[in-house]
């Protein structure tokens, strides 16, 4: 028989499998990580996710990220390596585009961190007095929480200003549906493993729901209707990654870091698999 019950702080989760009132406890967050490497009443199971956490930015019409030398500018002046450091414990990794995880996808060379380029970008794309954008965050998610914090640093020596608006859920959904932002920090799940299900955020036909870019592109909306269609798997990878070529070349977005699954267990577990999704396989789990 298994029992499942919700427990919202992360330590208050730990206890429970230290105590033994509890065996397995998800979604630890790195900061949790040194505990569990030196508890001998803790265990824990680690695994790459499917899970992709970036900025994202509003490049809709009229909105000063619709210039693409201000993207261009942000993304030379992000140092990701910085932010993954201070945020991962050494959990997870950089993602090398917007897609993680999936065999054959495209390796993209990472922005240099330039900042005299970005000034020189913000100057041509008229804001050398400087600029202001809002950054939403759900304020349910520390961790982005936190990078929101690290990118407004990054940011200030270029002249742009971040106000970091920290919304609850349904308000950051709602409102980033709109496009009330200039830019987001957001997570996204591949649950399928397949590049349709990871880059169906950046279709056209997608904008008032997972499109949070407001991002239009017509070939990408060609590429994306026709990996979809395509049986040959040689070719929807070739359609896929052309897809993605286009995508990091419109700069739409900063992509942070792809974090791997953390869970908690007792040391008493076995058989116990880490699925990358976050949803643990159970049907061969024993206690000793």
């Amino acid at each position: 028989m298994l029992t499942f019950f919700t427990i919202p702080e992360a330590s208050s989760r730990l206890i429970e499998v230290e105590t033994g009132a509890a065996h397995i406890a998800n979604i630890i967050p790195p900061d949790q990580f040194s505990r569990l490497q030196r508890d001998p009443n803790l265990a824990y199971s680690r695994a790459m996710t499917l899970r992709l956490h970036w900025l994202g930015f509003n490049v809709d019409r009229g909105r000063p990220l619709a210039d693409i030398r201000v993207r261009q500018a942000i993304n030379h002046a992000i140092d990701v390596d910085a932010i993954i450091r201070s945020i991962s414990q050494g959990l997870g990794k950089r993602p090398s585009g917007p897609l993680v995880g999936i065999e054959g996808i495209v390796n993209f060379p990472p922005a240099r961190i330039d900042l005299d380029l970005s000034r020189r970008l913000l100057a041509e794309a008229g804001h050398a007095g400087g600029l202001t954008l809002t950054l939403w965050v759900n304020a349910a998610n520390q961790i982005e929480s936190d990078m929101a914090v690290i990118i407004r640093n990054m940011l200030a020596p270029i002249g742009i200003t971040v106000n970091i608006n920290q919304t609850e859920p349904a308000t950051f959904t709602s409102g980033t549906t709109r496009g009330d932002h200039d830019m987001f920090l957001h997570n996204w799940g591949n649950v399928t493993a397949d590049p349709d299900y990871g880059l169906m955020l950046f279709h056209e036909a997608a904008i008032g729901g997972a499109n949070r870019h407001l991002y239009r592109n017509p070939e990408v909306n060609r590429l994306l209707d026709a990996g979809r269609a395509e049986l040959n798997p040689a070719r929807r990878r070739e359609i896929y990654n052309e897809a993605q070529r286009l995508i990091v070349n419109d700069v739409v977005g900063v992509y942070i870091w792809q974090p791997e699954e953390l869970f908690c267990i007792s040391p008493r577990l076995r058989n116990f698999t880490n699925f990358p999704i976050g949803t643990p396989r159970l049907w061969y789990v024993t206690l000793e």
